[in-house]
This record gives C-alpha cells, structure tokens and sequence, in this order.
C-alpha cells in the first residue's frame, strides 16, 4: 500500500452543495428519531444514500488522477492492494462505511454508519471489486468507548483511531505500518496487521481467499524482479560483452519503473531493492 495524494474536490458548487444540503436533511431527520435509525429490526429507519452526489461526474477521474506523475502517466490502481484497474470495473469506496458497520468480520452489522461522511470527498477511495467486496462494512477501531455513532459527536472522530490504514491521510505513510517480505505483506504493528487481515493482503487462509492476488504478485516477484536483479548481477562478469550490457540496461530500466508509484505492487518493489544500487 502507498500514499495517495488525492486532489482537490472535483465537484461542481451545485453537486457541492447538493450534498451539504443532503447531510443536513439526513443529519436533521436523524435528530427528530435517533433511536430509530439505531434499531436492528428490519423495520428500523434508514437514511437515503444519492449516489448520483459521490459518483459526480468526473470524481472517479480523479481517484485514478491522484497522485499522479508526469506526462499522462496515472495511479490507476486500487489503493489498497495496488492491482491495476481496468477503467470499467472502479468501485468508489467509502472508508468510514456509510450505512452501517461491522467491528469486524464475525460481528453483527450495527445501524446507523458514517451518514454524514457518505459524500465527504475526503472519505472516497479508489478500490478493486475484490478489496471492496471483502472489506465490506468492517471498521475496527482501537477502543470501542471512542466509536463515533452520529454526526453530533463527529468532531471526535480522529479519536476513534481506526484499525484500518487510510492510504490518502495526510503526511502518513501506509508503508509505517505494512512492509514486504519478498512477496508478502509484513505488518509493522498492530495497524497492518489488521489491515492485512480485514482486506485479506495476504491472500487470506492458505492464500485461498484471493489466491488471484497473491498469484500475480508471487509471479511478478520471482519471475520480473529476482530474474533482472540476478541476471544484473551476473552480468558484471561480461562488461566488455554489449549486447549482455544492453540487456543489463532494460534490466535497470525494468527495475527502476517497478519502484514507481504508478506500477503495480510498486510498495513490493521498493522493499525489495531498497537496499540494492540498481546502478551499480
């Protein structure tokens, strides 16, 4: 996982506007019966969710914009397990969940959610089906006491310290808390842990539960990044050799735009060579 640099609100004033009017509708209709939209019966209260206001024309643009590099070279990725996104199949996720929530997999779903973060720009994120799907509604937080359960207390919301890592939170870096092993997500403390295990980073039990995703970086690891490092290093044997050195070249080359943030699994890459001269 790497920091994203989301940009500015892409929104228009209008669709701004429209959705500070539809929190405030949400937020008042909430205040005249709070206990009902908290019920668990399936007749309880829910708050209508527009998704016309964070889907806005040229929102998800943006998502695949942030944190771009030079030229037209975009992130297009998932922010979570950094897998490339086809440009048809992009899921806006909500990192506070916006209907309900789960304290964790095994919980029961709890109502109402983050109502009035559901078109805050700050809490939409780029996903693949598979990191939304499996995240779902999940959002431990350190201590249950501090969970922030309606928009009167949402100024306490940083003191909820989510369990989950937020990867466009400012001046925080995701890799604090998960490194690499070879191919393998590392946690670093208790904050990567959980976040390996709600998003499944690892593959999840015996890799089966995304065995799709631990596949492609397993071959990307051994079969892209360990044969150009050893063959470079074997190739300083044969410095006379050119088209050996030729080949060495796209091998740095190779290497070099693997550490990217635009290139899949670049977090994998980073740890791998971090300690290696590719230049050498």
């Amino acid at each position: 996982m790497i920091h994203i640099n989301k940009p500015p609100d892409p929104r228009t004033k209008y669709m701004r506007d429209k959705a500070a009017k539809q929190i405030k509708d949400d937020c008042d209709a909430y205040d005249l019966d709070s206990n009902a939209y908290h019920s668990t019966e399936d007749n309880r209260k829910k708050l209508p969710v527009v998704e016309s206001i964070y889907k806005a024309n040229g929102v998800k643009d943006a998502l695949i914009l942030a944190n771009y590099v030079e030229g037209d070279k975009k992130i297009g990725k998932c922010y979570f397990c950094e897998s490339h996104l086809p440009r048809r199949d992009l899921h806006i996720e909500h990192f506070h969940p916006k209907n309900g929530f789960k304290k964790s997999r095994d919980s029961n779903e709890e109502y109402p959610g983050y109502h009035w973060l559901a078109y805050d720009w700050d809490n939409l994120l780029l996903g693949c089906s598979e990191c939304n799907g499996i995240k779902g509604t999940i959002f431990p937080i350190v201590d249950e006491i501090n969970r922030v359960r309606s928009h009167i207390n949402k100024n306490n919301l940083n003191a909820e310290n989510s369990l989950l890592i937020d990867p466009t939170e400012v001046n925080k870096d995701p890799r604090n808390h998960i490194r690499f092993l070879d191919d393998a997500p590392n946690p670093q403390d208790r904050k990567g842990q959980k976040t390996i295990e709600v998003l499944r980073l690892d593959g999840g039990e015996g890799g089966k539960e995304r065995p799709f995703l631990k596949e492609k970086r397993h071959k990307l690891f051994h079969e892209e990044l360990c044969f150009r490092k050893k063959f470079l290093e074997k190739a300083k044997e044969y410095m006379d050799d050119v088209e050996i050195q030729l080949l060495a070249a796209e091998a740095r080359d190779y290497l070099a735009k693997a550490k990217l943030p635009e290139a899949e699994f670049s977090s994998m890459a980073q740890d791998f060579l971090a300690d290696w001269d590719i230049d050498s």
